[in-house]
């Protein structure tokens, strides 16, 4: 089974980014087996990686998030993931769970090797690294 690196953005220009009927997808990102990064800008379609991402190994960061816009946006269904987000929950045996600032991306890089990520700053309603 193949690995995929997914992560998403969404429309926030109305507050409403977080909001799977109200928002959409703005840009898709996937590492591939290949080492090639994958990017789609408003992606319209994506019969070009729903089988991948169905049959894959996919990885993640809160991917519950992730899924919910893939599957009522584009009817694709994560089947295999390996979420960061929920592995950390279970590492720390929930002490973490429903913190803020300790479970993020850039935390849980922070806090295992020690390199400082920046934060996700907003702009014109998106967001960005």
């Amino acid at each position: 089974m193949s690995l995929l690196y997914l992560d998403i953005e969404t429309d926030n220009t109305n507050g409403s980014g977080l909001d799977v009927f109200n928002s959409k997808i703005v840009t898709l990102q996937l590492l591939l087996p290949s080492g090639k990064t994958l990017i789609l800008k408003d992606p319209k379609s994506l019969d070009s990686v729903k089988s991948a991402l169905e049959n894959s190994l996919v990885i993640g960061h809160n991917l519950k998030f992730d899924a919910k816009f893939l599957k009522y946006h584009f009817g694709v269904t994560l089947y295999n993931v390996y979420d960061t987000y929920l592995a950390e929950i279970i590492l720390s045996g929930g002490l973490y769970a429903g913190q803020l600032g300790v479970t993020g991306l850039s935390d849980l890089v922070l806090r295992y090797s020690a390199i400082p990520v920046p934060d996700i700053v907003p702009t014109q309603g998106r967001y960005r690294a």
